[in-house]
């Protein structure tokens, strides 16, 4: 199947190795290169670094809308979109372009945490229980119909970075 990939941080890089192992993976849209430390080298977010790795089609707006850009990605010609933490509200051709349409890997059991940053909230709240869900996008953040939910314990010392892993 050919897949779109949104997705930027170390938590969405093992889904996407796990696609592309299986999939073709036509593009993917990731957050610019940022400046990081004392230097401010431009350093690619995971899926970016991936993605020019492989060769796969980056995309890296500062804002994913304007005529260009939604060329380039209607081009594509992708059957299926996968988000798991872009960072981003998505327009509606966006989530709508794909005959299978859009699918989101969520990092909480939903309705929980909607949003961004649901492991560290879920820690924070001191939950002991959480897990991923993948629904169906709409335009409506983490609104879609529910697919799959695969639940988690948290332990009591367990960091967000434990967690995500």
């Amino acid at each position: 199947m050919k897949i779109f990939f949104l997705g930027t941080p170390d938590y969405a890089l093992r889904s996407l190795k796990r696609l592309a192992a299986e999939h073709e993976i036509v593009g993917v849209l990731a957050q610019p290169d940022r400046r990081v430390g004392r230097h401010g080298k431009r350093v690619p977010p995971p899926t970016a670094a991936f993605a020019r790795e492989k060769g796969i089609r980056l995309f890296q707006p500062e804002r994913p809308r304007g005529k260009e850009f939604r060329r380039q990605v209607e081009s594509l010609g992708a059957e299926l979109a996968v988000v798991i933490a872009y960072g981003h509200l998505l327009r509606s051709w966006l989530i709508d372009m794909c005959p299978q349409g859009m699918i989101n890997a969520h990092g909480s059991v939903l309705p929980a945490y909607r949003g961004a940053a649901p492991i560290q909230r879920a820690i924070l709240d001191g939950c002991t229980e959480t897990g991923v869900t993948v629904q169906k996008v709409v335009f409506e953040m983490d609104a879609g119909p529910v697919l799959l939910v695969e639940k988690t314990a948290i332990g009591p010392e367990e960091t967000s970075g434990q967690l995500f892993e």
